[in-house]
């Protein structure tokens, strides 16, 4: 796992609010990592900068301009606003990982 300045956020927000994070994946997303770490070669590239580059940043993307816009609470919807468009760059970067595997 990664931990960079939004994670370290994202459980400081959780903590003021009460909330509890959870400490690992949800299995169906278990299983896509264990179906990745069944692939080799070009075939694990492109099934990652699918599965971890693109998808998941396009439904990371689309949670976070969901609670920009909608959130109840003000640090969640700031936290959501900040992060933005971090991963929209990521996203971006993970488009052109994909176009580049997928060659």
């Amino acid at each position: 796992m990664i931990i960079c300045a939004a994670d370290e956020k994202i459980q400081q927000l959780a903590k003021k609010l009460g909330v509890q994070v959870p400490a690992s994946p949800p299995d169906v997303q278990k299983q896509e990592l264990t179906e990745l770490a069944a692939l080799q070669g070009s075939a694990f590239d492109a099934a990652y900068a699918r599965k971890i580059g693109v998808d998941a940043h396009q439904d990371a993307v689309s949670l976070f301009r969901d609670a920009s816009e909608n959130a109840k609470h003000d640090d969640v919807k700031a936290f959501a606003t900040q992060t933005l468009p971090t991963l929209q760059k990521h996203l971006e970067m993970a488009k052109a990982m994909a176009a580049a595997v997928g060659k």
